[in-house]
């Protein structure tokens, strides 16, 4: 399979997610050197256009969440938890336990820091 550069910057995204990576670690130019020997015609953006492709994939995924439980026919299960980030900011999440309809458990994450 041919990965385009679209497809690396959505993945991209979703690890700078999952890793809590600071926006203004992708102005480093040895990160950028290190990608062009990945992937040649993958352009490294800016921080303020990674921080707004981060903000997009927030909504899309809020969104996906949204369509899910809207037809819920179970009950739902809530736990929270209290942390700190790698960067020191105080997070509190809620995660919803639920089985959907083909009876798989299922879990959906809602943070505020």
């Amino acid at each position: 399979m041919y990965l385009t550069p679209q497809i690396c910057r959505k993945e991209m995204i979703k690890y700078i997610i999952h890793a809590e990576i600071p926006f203004l670690k992708f102005e480093d130019p040895y990160l950028h050197s290190w990608l062009k020997t990945l992937h040649p015609t993958f352009k490294v953006r800016g921080r303020q256009t990674i921080r707004n492709d981060c903000l997009k994939k927030y909504v899309e995924m809020k969104k996906e969440l949204q369509v899910e439980h809207q037809d819920l026919d179970s009950h739902v299960c809530l736990t929270s938890d209290i942390w700190t980030s790698s960067q020191n900011l105080g997070y509190m999440a809620v995660t919803a336990h639920y089985i959907d309809e083909e009876f798989r458990i299922k879990k959906s994450y809602g943070s505020k820091n």
